[in-house]
């Protein structure tokens, strides 16, 4: 799913899809994205050092080559192009200037409905619409990946989403259980 959204990223495609990549590959939440400064990407080494708000510190990341090429062509081209360029210092540009958290949640779910995958799976104590796929999924995402996927241990998926205690990390686990168990139970044999 993560290639779907990638793949239909509303405009600008490549500010978009260099975010939705970034959030997927560090389990940067879309605060962590939104602070981001010019200056905290060292191109050479591939690596972000950005500002944590949540847990109010620095954290550091490697970042792929899909995202470097990307990157390479959003700061030599189009971040240059915008409105704010020259008098700010933050990564992502929009149209009114930095781009706010609630910005970047806006394109993860954006690219979820253009992709075709979706839906409102419940709502909130205000009434508001809660979706399945939103920019904190693909944090959960990551920490499927490299628990299961690349079956990393549960200390460095925490260190990778700066959880300050591992009981944290451990709530991804039981969330996926759950909802592996309720799949079951709705689509299974037993249902």
């Amino acid at each position: 799913e993560k290639d779907q959204l990638l793949d239909n990223a509303p405009a600008p495609a490549t500010r978009n899809k260099i975010m939705i990549q970034l959030m997927w590959e560090s389990g940067f939440r879309r605060s962590t994205v939104a602070e981001t400064k010019v200056q905290d990407v060292d191109q050479e080494r591939q690596v972000i050092e950005a500002y944590a708000p949540k847990v109010d510190k620095s954290v550091t990341t490697a970042y792929s080559d899909a995202v470097a090429a990307k990157l390479n062509l959003y700061l030599n081209m189009d971040r240059g192009a915008n409105l704010y360029a020259d008098t700010s210092d933050r990564l992502f540009l929009g149209r009114e200037g930095p781009i706010s958290p609630e910005r970047i949640g806006m394109i993860v779910r954006d690219a979820a409905e253009n992709a075709g995958i979706q839906e409102v799976i419940s709502q909130d104590a205000s009434g508001r619409d809660r979706y399945r796929v939103t920019a904190h999924k693909l944090r959960h995402g990551l920490a499927h990946h490299m628990l299961h996927k690349q079956e990393m241990d549960i200390e460095t998926v925490r260190d990778q989403l700066g959880h300050s205690d591992i009981s944290i990390t451990q709530v991804y686990v039981e969330q996926e259980e759950s909802a592996r168990l309720d799949k079951m139970r709705e689509k299974g044999p037993a249902s």
